[in-house]
């Protein structure tokens, strides 16, 4: 809604007062139902008809776009965003991203936080950008190319795993890093290049499964609250580079 426009109580906005038999109202939210009220009244006394014409309309979506993050904070933020409907020339965001778009772009310096069901493709994670996925349900869905490149830092706060679905990848490219900051066995099926690197910050003592049984490349175990022993025999079998032992809490 274009500022400067009268407000009168919560939400509502006189947008045209004059003689005109149409109006255009721009800046609107996409995929939103609007309700209008039109008032035919008498100029001269500026007496007011009691009963307006009523109705709705709802927006279109927003076009698909490429996204790439400008600054810090949840991602469904809009704020925290900038589009373009060619991959070259930017504006401020009006919604956040999903999967419906071309790509998305988390850039050097940002941290974008998921905290609710989010589906997502085409996501590329810069060297020194981090996603954090703290709650709902992220899924990545299978689109052109890679689904989620990581250069930089992906970290699971969440208790729900992460979905990838069918035909779906994840590559960790060199210096790239998973965290695993959540008590549950469910390190996500990816391509580990060289020099990329899974850190285990949280981990169950119990119930491991075949999720540990990747190709690693640089794997390090950094569990600073571990409460028992945990016996990862059958399941690390393969870790092509580096395995460091950087905390048990003081266990060993």
């Amino acid at each position: 809604m274009e500022q400067g426009i009268p407000e009168i109580g919560i939400g509502n906005f006189v947008v045209y007062n004059g003689i005109l038999n149409s109006v255009s109202v721009s800046n609107l939210n996409p995929s939103t139902t609007y309700h209008y009220a039109i008032y035919e009244y008498n100029s001269i006394d500026n007496c007011y008809k009691a009963s307006p014409l009523l109705g709705n309309a709802t927006t279109t979506s927003a076009p698909v776009a490429y996204y790439r993050s400008i600054s810090c904070g949840d991602w469904n933020t809009p704020a925290n965003w900038e589009s373009s409907s060619d991959n070259m020339n930017w504006i401020n965001a009006i919604s956040a991203p999903t999967f419906l778009d071309n790509s998305i772009n988390v850039r050097t310096g940002n941290k974008l936080d998921i905290t609710s069901t989010l589906s997502l493709d085409n996501l590329t994670i810069d060297a020194g950008g981090t996603i954090e996925v703290i709650g709902g349900t992220l899924t990545l869905n299978e689109g052109t190319g890679t689904d989620l490149d990581i250069l930089g830092t992906l970290i699971n706060s969440n208790t729900t795993p992460i979905v990838i679905s069918s035909g779906a990848t994840i590559v960790v490219e060199n210096g790239g890093k998973y965290q695993h900051n959540v008590i549950n066995p469910n390190i996500p099926l990816c391509t580990w290049n060289t020099g990329s690197n899974c850190e285990i910050l949280k981990f169950p003592p119990s119930s491991l499964n075949n999720t540990l049984s990747q190709a690693f490349y640089n794997f390090y175990w950094n569990n600073t609250i571990q409460t028992g022993e945990t016996n990862l025999a059958g399941y690390l079998n393969t870790i092509n580079g580096d395995f460091k032992l950087l905390s048990t809490n003081s266990l060993i």
